[in-house]
C-alpha cells in the first residue's frame, strides 16, 4: 500500500469501482482482491461492504462463479405405487442373434408394484414398432397411469407420445446415463438373455 490514499467522494465511488472491477486491468477479480486493488490508491468510507457488495451483485462473475457446492439432486427411487397395474417400467433389450422368425429385440414391461414381467419379441427398435408393442401391451392389461423409461429414440419419439397422450398416460424419463433408474427391467436382462429362444422367439 503507497503512503498516500486519495478520498473519493460518493458521486465517483462507482466509478473507481467499474475501473478496478469490470476493466480489462481488473478483470472481475474478487472480493479480496478488488478490495486490495483500490486500498492502493483511494479511500471512501464503508470501503470493505461497498465493494463486496458491488462484486456480489456483478452479473457476469456470478454467472461463471465456481462453486464447491452440491447443487445437483441426488438420483432417489421411484416411489413403489399403491396398487397393482398402475406404474410400468419399459425398456427395449438387444440386439440378439436373429430367431427363426427374424426378431432381434425384447421389448420389456415391469409392473413397478408387484415386478411382474411382460416381455415381447420386435423385430425392430424403431418408435413404430415400439408404440405397437405398447398399444398392444394396453389392450392385455389396461390402461395404466404412468410409464417410465430411457430417453431412447423409440421411447421419445412424437408417435410415442400421441399414443400417450391419447391414452391419459403420464410419460416419466429417466437421466441419460443413468440405467440403473430402470432397474426393475435391468434386472430381467440376465434372465430374458438365457431364455431367449424358450419364451420369446418362439412367436
Amino acid at each position: 500500500m503507497s503512503e498516500f490514499q486519495l478520498v473519493i467522494p460518493k458521486q465517483l465511488i462507482s466509478q473507481i469501482l467499474k475501473i478496478a472491477h469490470d476493466s480489462p486491468l481488473g478483470g472481475h477479480s474478487g472480493i479480496q482482491n478488488t478490495l486490495d486493488s483500490v486500498r492502493e490508491r483511494y479511500y471512501f468510507a464503508r470501503m470493505g461492504k461497498i465493494i463486496s457488495e458491488y462484486v456480489q451483485s456483478c452479473h457476469e462473475c456470478q454467472s461463471r462463479k465456481v462453486s464447491n457446492l452440491k447443487t445437483k439432486a441426488k438420483i432417489v427411487a421411484y416411489p413403489t405405487p399403491s396398487e397393482p397395474f398402475q406404474v410400468w417400467q419399459m425398456d427395449i433389450f438387444g440386439p440378439l442373434v436373429s430367431s427363426n422368425n427374424a426378431n432381434t429385440y425384447v421389448f420389456t414391461a415391469v409392473d413397478a408394484f408387484s415386478n411382474f414381467l411382460f416381455a415381447v419379441p420386435l423385430r425392430n427398435n424403431d418408435a413404430i414398432s415400439v408404440s405397437q408393442a405398447i398399444f398392444n401391451f394396453f389392450c392385455n392389461f389396461g390402461v395404466c397411469s404412468t410409464v417410465i423409461s430411457d430417453q431412447g429414440s423409440e421411447f421419445i419419439a412424437n408417435v410415442q407420445w400421441k399414443c400417450c397422450k391419447m391414452l391419459n398416460v403420464e410419460q416419466e424419463f429417466t437421466p441419460s446415463m443413468m440405467h440403473h433408474c430402470l432397474g426393475r427391467c435391468e434386472r430381467n436382462t440376465s434372465y430374458l438373455s438365457g431364455a431367449f429362444n424358450a419364451i420369446c422367439f418362439r412367436q
